[in-house]
């Protein structure tokens, strides 16, 4: 796990600093550790922060709500000049609001789709707020497992199929840590694609392994040739399957045997 943008140099000097004493505010952080607008946006959005018991927006709101400070100019180093400059709480707000409405509107068929349209952190809004921020709630965790999908490439706060929690919940999916004591029976499972190994039987007929994943474990799909023939078009990596099928066992081996799929 990799926060994106984050320098080695960074690293070392955030371990530096932490093995002295802990960051008790993200002021104690910026005057400790020297670091790019960038760096810090993203350690924010995907919660390196929240030991500091401060919501993400309001640290966010901390960020770029700038006014002149002593410590600008030694904290944030930057290949431009940087903009350090009062910002009223109304042009905060607003900035604020636009993000949270594209947030909102945000409404894709897979997390690759979902997470490829967050927006990029911006490197121009002014510097650190010396005063303590206004008071912001924080992210719902939904945009939370978005923001660290985008950011660290995984999610944190809770696995990624939370996010389709309630569009699959009248399916009643088993969940796929549980699946083994379904031996015999018809059965549904929702999980995000871990992997795909495409193979071919003694005839020479197209079928397919598919590993689902979602916070209870993992279960392993086969598509026979007929099935694989109808929906092997829906499997990505990444992408979330509605899986309907057979549980079977062989040698202690349990796979599900699909007959219906349906992408997310």
């Amino acid at each position: 796990m990799q926060v994106r943008d984050l320098a080695r140099s960074t690293v070392e000097a955030i371990l530096k600093a932490r093995a002295q004493r802990p960051f008790t505010s993200l002021r104690d952080f910026l005057s400790r550790v020297r670091i790019t607008r960038p760096e810090a946006e993203n350690l924010i959005l995907c919660g390196a922060g929240d030991s500091l018991g401060v919501p993400r927006p309001a640290l966010l709101w901390e960020l770029y709500a700038g006014e002149k400070h002593p410590l600008a100019e030694e904290v944030f180093e930057s290949g431009q000049p940087l903009l350090i400059a009062t910002v009223g709480a109304k042009s905060i707000e607003q900035r604020a609001q636009r993000y949270e409405a594209k947030m909102d509107n945000t409404n894709h068929h897979s997390l690759e789709t979902l997470c490829s349209l967050l927006p990029a952190p911006c490197s121009s809004l002014p510097a650190l707020r010396s005063s303590p921020p206004a008071p912001h709630p924080d992210y719902t965790t939904d945009k939370k497992i978005q923001l660290e999908l985008e950011i660290l490439g995984m999610a944190v706060t809770d696995h990624p199929m939370a996010l389709f929690r309630d569009r699959i919940a009248s399916f009643k999916p088993v969940p796929c840590g549980h699946v083994p004591q379904y031996v015999g029976k018809r059965i549904t499972v929702a999980g995000l694609v871990d992997c795909t190994r495409r193979t071919a039987t003694a005839d020479n007929k197209p079928m397919c392994f598919v590993t689902l994943e979602d916070a209870t474990g993992l279960i392993e799909v086969v598509l026979f040739p007929p099935v694989y023939q109808r929906f092997g078009h829906l499997l990505t990596e990444g992408g979330v399957l509605l899986v309907r099928g057979r549980v079977e066992s062989d040698l202690g081996a349990v796979t599900l045997s699909a007959e219906w799929i349906k992408a997310l």
